[in-house]
């Protein structure tokens, strides 16, 4: 390896691993936002329930049900986002 190809090759090495780390980092704040939506899904049902006795059951269900699939689109579009913004980068790596 002449000392040209080894920089060029470092040099790339180094940006993989940075695009890596914010891709790594990207998916821990996904994982964070899941669980402070997971905790206040959990925290508004034990408020219903407890609060409101009357209310019924399939309403609770409704609600839960209706936050968690909230949820899961943002955690998609979030996650998406990253994979498409990594994938991006990477093409520009490899150029």
């Amino acid at each position: 390896m002449t000392i040209g190809s080894w920089i060029s090759f470092s040099r790339k090495t180094v940006q993989v691993v940075v695009v890596v780390a914010a891709a790594a980092v990207a998916i821990v704040a996904v994982v964070v936002v899941v669980v402070v939506v997971v905790v206040v899904v959990v925290v508004v049902v034990v408020v219903v329930v407890v609060v409101a006795v009357e209310v019924e059951v399939g309403v609770v269900v409704a609600v839960v049900v209706v936050l968690v699939v909230i949820a899961i689109v943002v955690v998609a579009v979030v996650a998406r986002r990253g994979v498409c913004k990594v994938k991006k980068q990477m093409k520009e790596i490899k150029k």
